[in-house]
């Protein structure tokens, strides 16, 4: 426990040479999944500015911002850290598009994939209820890069993290080692059935007594990571208290606390958080970020088009940039910190 914590002080990377600059661009290109599973995915990695070429547009639409990235561009002499970012329940792997460029400019491979059946346009619940596969797709983007024959031979295989918003935050828990348990999650929610988190979890098609719990319930640690982020996760009523023991990679946890309504501290980090391991948990409580603020910036008009055509969603632009500006600032600054990476500047 010692040393566990001694790399939890330093960060799951340990210290990132020439630490303080941003020396690098974010280069961009897409992955093969070699896997059956065949995700679409991409990598936004850093790239040497001398060579980098024009900047492009990349992940907005009429509602976020778009992020400039340079397409294949040249990479920057490695070897680099790689992380595995996995989306929220319904959302699409540009919604971290904001983190990846950040944390290419620091010197960090970030790879994004689509979960088939909780993304934004594939929601079928032959898939959807597959929760036990979007952890095994951690393990497949990490086989995709390394396969890649640019961004292969660029990570370092010593240093490989996992960040994980909402419904990806239950799925990095797992992958850093947490069970899912089927009789703790039917008891949980049969005396808080009302919670956000069984709703979710009912909604994705996870039903007890199915068959499907065998599956989710196996070890689905990946022993390749060397920590994991959880960004306000949803769902994690489907963790044990036995499950949560089992947690073996440091665990940042970040906490969102202005929008209970949408996942309710009470029922998922704070219950949590107990069960991690102390000398491998480092929670951070953001009274004021909301859940959708790990999300990208949104357009000038995007809070405008979300009340016109989905006013429920209107929540997910309702403090303006410059507050998620600022959100996006903290977040970037404690995630940096838990990865040894250049502090914010």
């Amino acid at each position: 426990m010692i040393l566990v914590s001694a790399l939890l002080w330093c960060g799951a990377f340990g210290t990132a040479a020439g630490a303080g600059d941003e020396p690098y661009l974010p280069g961009q290109r897409p992955v093969a999944d070699p896997s059956a599973r065949a995700l679409s995915a991409h990598a936004i990695y850093p790239a040497a500015p001398a060579t980098a070429g024009e900047s492009a547009p990349f992940g907005g639409n009429a509602v976020f911002l778009p992020h400039p990235v340079y397409p294949d561009a040249p990479t920057a002499e490695g070897p680099f850290p790689l992380v595995v970012l996995s989306h929220g329940m319904y959302g699409h792997r540009y919604n971290q598009t904001w983190l990846a460029e950040a944390l290419a400019k620091k010197g960090v491979i970030a790879v994004a994939a689509n979960h088939p059946g909780t993304t934004t346009l594939s929601r079928e619940k032959d898939l959807s209820r597959q929760v036990d596969e979007r952890v095994r797709d951690i393990g497949r983007m990490i086989d995709a890069v390394l396969a890649d024959e640019v961004l292969g031979p660029m990570v370092d295989e010593t240093r490989i993290a996992a960040i994980g918003h909402s419904l990806g935050g239950l799925t990095v828990l797992a992958a850093a080692g947490a069970r899912m348990d089927e009789a703790a999650y039917t008891a949980f929610c049969a005396d808080h059935p009302d919670t956000i988190g069984c709703k979710s979890v009912a909604q994705l098609g996870v039903v007890p007594g199915k068959a499907d719990w065998a599956r989710l319930s196996a070890d689905l640690h990946e022993p390749r990571l060397s920590g994991v982020v959880a960004l306000d996760p949803g769902g994690t009523v489907v963790l044990s208290e036995d499950g949560l023991g089992e947690v073996r990679a440091p665990v940042l946890l970040m906490v969102a606390g202005r929008t209970p309504e949408l996942v309710d501290r009470r029922f998922e980090s704070d219950r949590i958080a107990p069960l991690i391991p102390a000398a491998l948990l480092d929670r951070r409580l953001m009274e004021s970020a909301g859940h959708f603020d790990f999300l990208g910036k949104c357009t000038p008009v995007g809070l405008q088009i979300l009340r016109e055509e989905e006013p429920e969603d209107a929540v997910v632009c309702d403090l303006g940039q410059a507050e998620r500006a600022r959100v996006h600032a903290e977040a970037l600054a404690a995630i940096a910190g838990f990865l040894g990476l250049p502090a914010a500047r």
